[in-house]
């Protein structure tokens, strides 16, 4: 369970060994404007491993408000272990209004975690999405503090236009494994 940017609150489960499921909701737009904002989040990523310390992966990840979904297709290759990693990939934005799908350009990222020991890593996501000038880069970093099956992650994201950063923030439980 993970609460990120203090706005979308969801759960993954694993399905398998290769593949988990995302649910979740934008909390925030529930209680502003009422029950009539019904929204969810909803994500799917499936993956295979060519070796120990390397895997691919594939997915979307969307939110529907009513009537309006939005998200991204995306394709990732991570190299490391669950504590080290570095992940390189691309990501196209989709949104369906009314019934009609629109694709927006496609952005890549490069992502990364760092372990700093048993409780503490660095983590980082920069998009860069060449198409827009206006929004080139996106850059985000944050310290995730573990114990036990808790995860506090604290940083900041830098969006190109904006004078100041955005806090970055996500809590997560891990409930098994």
């Amino acid at each position: 369970m993970s609460q990120r940017e203090a706005l979308l609150s969801s759960a993954t489960i694993g399905i398998g060994g290769h593949a988990d499921l995302m649910l979740g909701s934008a909390v925030p737009a529930l209680s502003l404007f009422g029950a009539s904002s019904f929204n969810l989040a909803l994500g799917l990523k499936a993956g295979f491993s060519l070796h120990e310390w390397i895997q691919i992966a594939a997915g979307f990840e969307s939110l529907s408000f009513s009537g309006v979904s939005a998200g991204y297709l995306y394709g990732v290759v991570t190299v490391g272990s669950e504590r080290t990693n570095l992940s390189v990939g691309s990501a196209t934005p989709t949104a369906v209004i009314e019934g009609n799908p629109t694709f927006g350009p496609t952005a890549a990222f490069l992502a990364g975690t760092l372990g700093l020991g048993r409780y503490v890593a660095l983590a980082s996501e920069n998009w860069w999405v060449p198409a827009l000038p206006q929004l080139s880069m996106v850059n985000a970093g944050m310290v995730r503090l573990t114990a036990w099956r808790l995860s506090l992650g604290l940083g900041a994201a830098r969006i190109a236009p904006l004078r100041i950063p955005m806090p970055w923030i996500d809590l997560a439980v891990r409930v098994r494994g």
